[in-house]
C-alpha cells in the first residue's frame, strides 16, 4: 500500500464550517485536484457564500509546494457584500402567470443558476411557456442589478411572449381497425385545442395502448407536428402502422404434473379465438399465481402464419 501525500486544506476570508469542510474534502478524496474536481470545490464554495446572501462572491484555489509527502490547497475567498434575497420580475409577461413563472426558482438550487448559469434559468423560463403553447416565445439572460446602499438585488428577464399555437389540422394516417373519431376521443384532442409537446407524445401512446387492447400488439405511432409561424397553427399527424392483429388458435398447457388441466383453463382470462391482449395475459398470471400452487407461471405466445389479415398465435 502507497500512502500518497498528505493532503490540507486552508481556508481564508471566510469562515467555513465542517460540514462544508467535510464535502470539499470528501471532493478530492484521493488527495489529487484534478482539474473538475478543482472547479467543483469552488462552486461548491460559492454556492455555501450565495446561500448566506453573498452574490457576488469570488472564490479561488491554489496548490501550496506540492512534494511527494505533502500537498496543501489554499481557498482564497472574496465574499463582497451581503445582499438580501433578489426579487425576479418579468418584463414583457402577459399569458403566462407571475406565478408559474416564477416556479422556475422554488429551489435556491435554481435561484443560484442565475448568478452561475444565466443560460440555463433562460431556458428554464422558455421551456415553461413552450409547454403552454408558445413555441416561438424568446426569454433574454437575467439583467442583475446590485444596489449597494440598500443591499438589495434585482434580476430582470426580458421576454417576447409570441403567438400561443393551437391544433389547426389532426389526422390519423393509415387508420384501418379505428375510426378518426375513436381515435380522437382516444386521445382527447380536437382541432382547436391549445397545442403542448407533451400533448402529442401522450396521444402516441394513447393510441397504442387502444390498439394493444384489441390484440394489435406490434402498432406503431409516430407523431408529426407542422407549425406555421404565420398563423400560429399547428398540422398534428400521426402516422399508424397497425400490422397484424393477434388472435388465440391454440392453448396448451404444460408442467402442471400434479394440477388437473381444467382447474387451470377455468383460471384463464382468454380463450381460443379471442384477441390476446397484455390485459387478459396479465389477469391470467395473476388468476394462476392467486390458486397459490405454483412457483412460477411463464406464459408464451408463439406466432402462427397470419391469416387475412390477423397474427394467429398459440
Amino acid at each position: 500500500v502507497v500512502p500518497g501525500p498528505k493532503v490540507s486544506f486552508r481556508y481564508r476570508g471566510f469562515k467555513v464550517p465542517g460540514r462544508i469542510r467535510r464535502e470539499i474534502r470528501q471532493l478530492l478524496a484521493n488527495g489529487r485536484l484534478a482539474r473538475h474536481a478543482r472547479e467543483d470545490a469552488v462552486l461548491r464554495l460559492r454556492y455555501f457564500l450565495y446561500n448566506k446572501g453573498y452574490y457576488e462572491s469570488r472564490v479561488s484555489v491554489q496548490e501550496v509546494n506540492p512534494s511527494s509527502h505533502t500537498r496543501e490547497y489554499r481557498f482564497q475567498f472574496h465574499p463582497g457584500l451581503r445582499y438580501a434575497r433578489p426579487s425576479i420580475h418579468f418584463k414583457g409577461r402577459a399569458a403566462v402567470p407571475y406565478a408559474q413563472l416564477k416556479t422556475v426558482f422554488k429551489s435556491d438550487t435554481h435561484l443560484y443558476s442565475v448568478f452561475s448559469n444565466p443560460q440555463y434559468t433562460s431556458a428554464a423560463l422558455k421551456h415553461v411557456y413552450f409547454n403552454r403553447g408558445y413555441l416561438d416565445a424568446h426569454v433574454s439572460s437575467p439583467r442583475v442589478t446590485f444596489d449597494p446602499a440598500e443591499r438589495n438585488v434585482s434580476v430582470e428577464f426580458d421576454i417576447v411572449e409570441g403567438p400561443r399555437f393551437i391544433i389547426g389540422d389532426l389526422k390519423f394516417n393509415n387508420a384501418a381497425f379505428f375510426d378518426v373519431r375513436e381515435l380522437s376521443r382516444v386521445t382527447g384532442l380536437n382541432v382547436g385545442d391549445v397545442f403542448s409537446p407533451r400533448t402529442y407524445w401522450d396521444a402516441a401512446a394513447k393510441i397504442t395502448a387502444r390498439y394493444r387492447r384489441q390484440g394489435f400488439l406490434n402498432t406503431t405511432v409516430t407523431p408529426r407536428v407542422t407549425p406555421s409561424k404565420s398563423k400560429g397553427i399547428i398540422s398534428l399527424q400521426f402516422d399508424i402502422t397497425e400490422n397484424h392483429r393477434a388472435v388465440i388458435d391454440e392453448i396448451n398447457i404444460a408442467g402442471n404434473y400434479l394440477t388437473k388441466t381444467y382447474i387451470i383453463r377455468r383460471r384463464l382470462a382468454f380463450k381460443k379465438g379471442d384477441d390476446i391482449t397484455v390485459a387478459a395475459i396479465n389477469r391470467t398470471r395473476n388468476n394462476l399465481y392467486n390458486l397459490d400452487i405454483f412457483d412460477q407461471v411463464e406464459i408464451d405466445r408463439s406466432p402462427i402464419t397470419p391469416v387475412n389479415g390477423e397474427k394467429v398465435v398459440k
